[in-house]
């Protein structure tokens, strides 16, 4: 049975251990009419790249296809792109064949790309800039088990061409090989003494790229499995939200190679988790008028009412946990550079204006709006992105 190599690596600089919007719903492929082509084939996978049921041992991922998986087949008739479900059926553990009915026009030497799941890709062909690729939330909704890993997550993929047989039929010019496109991490998290119980773990690259978030189906969890996209050279954050307060690690250099499996045990440090209040009041000004310097909140609870901003600020709005409640006559909250929102509660409102506007002026080009977790935004009117 092929296996998930495990490569021992200094990652995040952490002690090595022994040596996950939800997945939408499928939408049918309304692509092409007609009775089709019978297509068969036969695929299989390269080295350590992984399949649809897995099995942990000390080091590696066992893993194996599984009969009824599904993928896409991506291709062009007529310079219209198709998108059709394929099925396997297991002949072993290191290869499968796949069954389709492809559409009618396809010629020998017409290209295909094979993507695995069938579920991670857009199928939708009214979504023409997306349409026959991994999503962009392929990796969401994951809950830090394997199985949900195997189910939705193991995202693979190969190229071929079609031949046309004699019968009729199609099949692939040449056995294709499906490559992972995902590493799988194994993280353990604590304070250096205990184990840290989250709820939510979510990780970033840089600054601000949301690279997965995490959240068991129910409970929590100090252990868990994680399908990431490769990184090579990135700074990598962790941050895990608990009933007891916020935990964050950060670390430079990290590199995860795609088809490869990884076991890293996180010493991660306590955030600041505030129980204190502030309420502010602005007449001319915002409650809350931050220019040049961050926001940050961890906790506690903010209450504003102005007549203009209530929260009015020009360098990153960072918000961890805690509860803000905040009301503007212009606008409730007034961004002129990156907001994060990781945890908390938000409830912005403005009579006149927009809940919470996003400014980005020539001099702020790295304004966005990053929401990731339990935050709850209640505006009363629309959020406003200015470009």
């Amino acid at each position: 049975m092929k296996t998930f190599r495990y490569l021992t690596i200094a990652v995040l600089g952490l002690v090595m251990a022994a040596c996950s919007s939800d997945i939408a719903s499928e939408q049918p492929v309304v692509s092409h009419q007609g009775k089709g082509i019978s297509f068969s084939a036969t695929i299989s996978m390269k080295g350590s790249a992984t399949r649809s049921v897995m099995t942990e041992s000390t080091s590696t991922i066992s893993a194996a296809w599984k009969t009824g998986d599904e993928l896409a087949l991506v291709y062009e008739v007529s310079g219209q792109k198709q998108v059709t479900k394929a099925t396997m059926t297991v002949s072993d553990d290191k290869s499968a064949t796949i069954t389709a009915t492809i559409a009618e026009g396809v010629t020998t030497g017409t290209t295909v790309k094979l993507l695995y799941p069938y579920s991670a890709v857009c199928n939708d062909p009214a979504e023409a800039a997306t349409y026959g690729t991994m999503r962009e939330d392929a990796l969401a909704g994951q809950d830090g088990t394997l199985e949900k890993i195997a189910k939705d997550y193991d995202l693979c993929q190969g190229d071929g061409e079609f031949t046309l047989m004699s019968d009729g039929t199609a099949s692939l010019k040449a056995d294709v090989t499906m490559a992972s496109q995902i590493a799988i991490w194994k993280l353990s998290l604590s304070d250096g003494i205990n184990a840290i119980k989250a709820t939510q773990v979510n990780i970033v690259k840089g600054e601000d790229e949301l690279m997965v978030m995490v959240m068991p189906e129910e409970g929590t969890f100090s252990e868990f499995y994680v399908a990431v996209p490769a990184v090579s050279n990135g700074t990598i954050n962790i941050s895990a939200a608990t009933s007891e307060g916020y935990y964050t690690y950060t670390k430079t250099g990290v590199t995860l190679e795609a088809g490869k499996y990884y076991q890293s045990a996180v010493t991660m440090t306590a955030s600041v988790n505030g129980t204190g209040e502030l309420s502010a009041q602005g007449s001319s000004s915002g409650g809350i008028a931050i220019v040049t310097s961050n926001l940050n909140v961890h906790g506690g609870k903010i209450t504003i009412s102005t007549s203009d901003q209530g929260i009015e600020r020009g360098s990153t709005f960072t918000m961890y946990n805690g509860t803000i409640n905040t009301t503007g006559t212009s606008n409730g909250i007034m961004a002129l550079g990156p907001m994060k929102v990781y945890g908390g509660e938000i409830t912005a409102s403005s009579t006149s204006g927009a809940a919470i506007s996003l400014d980005k002026g020539s001099s702020n080009d790295n304004c966005n709006l990053t929401i990731a977790g339990g935050s709850n935004l209640g505006p009363r009117h629309e959020i406003i992105y200015w470009d």
